[in-house]
């Protein structure tokens, strides 16, 4: 629901400032999702290390993964 995937029933949430289900183009820009895609897990492995993998994979520089989101 915080990422704006799942609509409420009730209540409200601000995430960033923006309520997630409004999905707007500013609040999808401020966050990543990661969806429990069997392929995309190693299970054997914490979360920081499997994201520490795709960052490898993917050749992202190390300082643009650990720029806080904040900072975008």
């Amino acid at each position: 629901m915080l990422s704006g995937v799942i609509y409420p029933t009730a209540g409200t949430a601000r995430v960033f400032g923006f309520t997630p289900w409004e999905r707007a183009d500013a609040f999808r820009r401020r966050f990543a999702l990661v969806m429990g895609q069997k392929n995309q897990l190693w299970w054997d492995l914490p979360a920081a290390d499997s994201f520490q993998l795709h960052r490898e994979i993917y050749s992202l520089p190390t300082a643009e993964f650990n720029r806080p989101p904040w900072a975008i």
